[in-house]
């Protein structure tokens, strides 16, 4: 497993926000609310963090995160790299191409699961490496 660290503390925490709101974020938002500089960069981390939530919960919580234009649609979309995550980590199959199944699939899962350990679970993670 990659390195985590206070970054990916401050990710789960906006995250999880978003899920007591039941609502997604779009990159450029999350990177304000985790004074990161770079929209484009932050989905490396967001990948650390989503690949720890699906192998303590089966959950890739980086579901939350979306391209801004899709945001105020019924089916908001994350980035490309959350589908090749979820392709390259799951018993996906390649019969089953329905992304937005997979999309709302993740976001349901995201939105009832509780997250109350998991900064508790990362610094313990943090400590470890």
């Amino acid at each position: 497993m990659e390195k985590m660290n206070d970054l990916h503390i401050r990710i789960a925490e906006v995250l999880i926000e978003c899920v007591r709101q039941q609502q997604t974020i779009t990159y450029e938002d999350l990177c304000k609310a985790i004074h990161y500089p770079a929209p484009r960069a932050v989905g490396k981390e967001l990948g650390k963090l989503s690949e720890f939530t699906h192998d303590k919960y089966g959950i890739f919580i980086s579901v939350l995160v979306v391209m801004k234009e899709t945001q105020n649609t019924s089916n908001p979309i994350p980035g490309f790299g959350f589908y090749k995550m979820y392709i390259k980590n799951t018993e996906y199959e390649k019969s089953n191409t329905d992304m937005e199944k997979i999309t709302i699939e993740q976001r349901e899962k995201a939105f009832h699961q509780d997250w109350s350990n998991l900064i508790e679970e990362l610094r313990a993670e943090i400590k470890r490496s």
